[in-house]
């Protein structure tokens, strides 16, 4: 059988997009996707096989902190500032423990910028 050449008789050139669409169109059309494990369930996202979009093998670090419940450090970090500026939000300017909150919470803002993804934005010092 001879091979086609691209353009021939309509038909998408070999590798295309079009010709992979063609192929998987006539497989449904046979019924080859029609008893594969799982249809009609949804995706189990978290899965135990490497994300191929994630960068550097980050999948394997997020699969260990999902599986025991915790999260990265800037994550962690980030509640912890939220926290802090609702407590000095609530709390009078004289309070005792404010100066010492107010340092915490600025080492704290440090610590995250310096582990947060380069994509998510600084966080400013807190200044009174």
């Amino acid at each position: 059988m001879a091979e086609e050449k691209p353009g021939e008789k309509g038909k998408p050139e070999k590798f295309s997009v079009g010709w992979m669409e063609e192929i998987i169109q006539q497989s449904m059309r046979r019924g080859d996707f029609d008893d594969l494990p799982g249809k009609g369930k949804p995706l189990d996202l978290e899965r135990d096989e490497p994300d191929p979009y994630a960068q550097g093998g980050s999948w394997i670090v997020n699969r260990v902190l999902r599986q025991n419940k915790a999260a990265p450090l800037w994550i962690e970090l980030e509640k912890a500032i939220r926290e802090d500026r609702e407590w000095l939000e609530t709390h009078a300017k004289d309070h005792p423990d404010r100066q010492a909150r107010v340092t915490e919470l600025n080492e704290k803002i440090m610590l995250y910028n310096q582990n947060k993804p380069s994509s998510v934005v600084d966080k400013v010092r807190y200044r009174e």
